[in-house]
């Protein structure tokens, strides 16, 4: 490994993983904080939410906006400037980084599924952030869902893996 690039202080703990796209490194802080530098470290911004922040941040491809869960229960949307689009409130924590994605076997839409510790499984619209659909499993949920086509696949803490079908209307 080579010589240090730039380091910054964020103030307390990084769980979060960074997420690099070609302007900036945006990454959540326990401190409630995404942050938002340049390639060379340096500050844009930061987005204060009201609780830590262990979700990583999930920048669509679609739109480039920001989506992340905080431990104030709800999930962000940002747009590249920091400002807050919507934010939808669930029913406990959010640990687990969300995932945006588009089925051709869903329409044109962008959805964005995401969970809460408490099991519960989101469906949103990621443009507005209105549920679309969601649901419950049994157990905790920590991990990070994925789709893939018009299924979502997400670890449960009662030690399965689920992959479940969408049936959005």
């Amino acid at each position: 490994m080579g010589k240090t690039v730039w380091k910054t202080v964020c103030g307390k703990p990084i769980f979060s993983s960074p997420h690099c796209d070609q302007d900036y490194v945006y990454v959540g802080c326990v401190d409630g904080n995404l942050y938002c530098f340049s390639h060379f470290g340096e500050k844009v911004w930061a987005f204060s939410s009201n609780g830590p922040i262990f979700s990583s941040p999930c920048v669509s491809p679609f739109s480039r906006d920001v989506f992340f869960g905080s431990h104030d229960c709800f999930i962000y949307c940002c747009n590249r400037e920091g400002n807050v689009l919507w934010k939808f409130e669930t029913t406990s924590r959010v640990y687990a980084t969300p995932f945006v994605f588009c089925s051709p076997k869903l329409g044109s839409k962008a959805f964005l599924v995401a969970t809460s510790t408490d099991g519960r499984l989101w469906i949103l619209n990621a443009k507005t952030g209105l549920a679309e659909d969601r649901g419950e499993l049994p157990g905790e949920v920590f991990s990070s869902p994925v789709a893939w086509g018009s299924t979502i696949v997400v670890g449960c803490r009662n030690n399965y893996l689920y992959c479940l079908d969408l049936c959005l209307s």
